[in-house]
């Protein structure tokens, strides 16, 4: 039950939002009594904060996986986190909302899950390697990270709160609206990737500074 309970409130979220998610409506959908979620969780915020964890982990588990499919060279890993991040509130709004709410927010920080401490490390590695190479820009990877995570999280938020209109006749929040959505934050990953390359990366020795 409580496996159902937490599968039922992550399709009730994607249905219809966390602000409009409560026990009672979760109730309703996993059709059980009222009083049967309370036997598995002491409240809303119990099982809310149950099931953000489960989406970082998740989301974690993506993001390594698009980070792997990128090659060797870190910059273009480091895109795929980018984009991956931005596809994710593309698709799953109300799990990006709860996973980035100020209520869990400080519980679900990347580093706290293995999957995240795993890919930010790989990342970071990949870059301080770039960068004593004279390959990268600046001196730390991890002003390099935040500059990427900037961008992205600035793309997610502006793409969850209807800030980026549709175009050529698409209806908002549509499929198409979606792909233009990521095509844009495609063309903003290229700008920040050459605005933090120093030169252009010669593929082998990326691969001997890639983690």
């Amino acid at each position: 039950m409580r496996r159902e309970l937490l599968d039922s409130a992550a399709d009730l979220l994607r249905r219809q939002g966390l602000a409009n998610f409560s026990m009672r409506k979760l109730s309703r959908a996993a059709g059980v009594s009222s009083a049967a979620p309370y036997r598995h969780f002491a409240d809303n915020r119990a099982l809310l904060s149950e099931l953000a964890s489960e989406v970082m982990e998740r989301f974690m588990a993506r993001v390594g996986a698009e980070i792997e499919a990128a090659g060797d060279d870190p910059l273009e890993r480091l895109k795929a986190y980018g984009l991956a991040l931005i596809a994710f509130a593309v698709e799953a709004p109300a799990h990006f909302e709860l996973m980035h709410s100020a209520e869990f927010m400080e519980q679900q920080e990347p580093e706290r899950s293995e999957s995240g401490r795993q890919v930010i490390e790989a990342l970071a590695t990949g870059m301080g390697r770039a960068i004593e190479a004279g390959q990268l820009r600046g001196d730390a990877p991890e002003t390099l990270l935040y500059a990427m995570q900037s961008v992205a999280y600035g793309v997610a938020f502006m793409a969850l709160h209807r800030q980026l209109r549709p175009r050529d006749g698409a209806e908002a929040n549509s499929p198409e609206h979606a792909q233009q959505v990521l095509e844009l934050a495609r063309a903003i990953m290229l700008l920040v990737d050459d605005g933090l390359r120093s030169e252009p990366i010669d593929s082998a020795q990326v691969g001997e500074a890639s983690p």
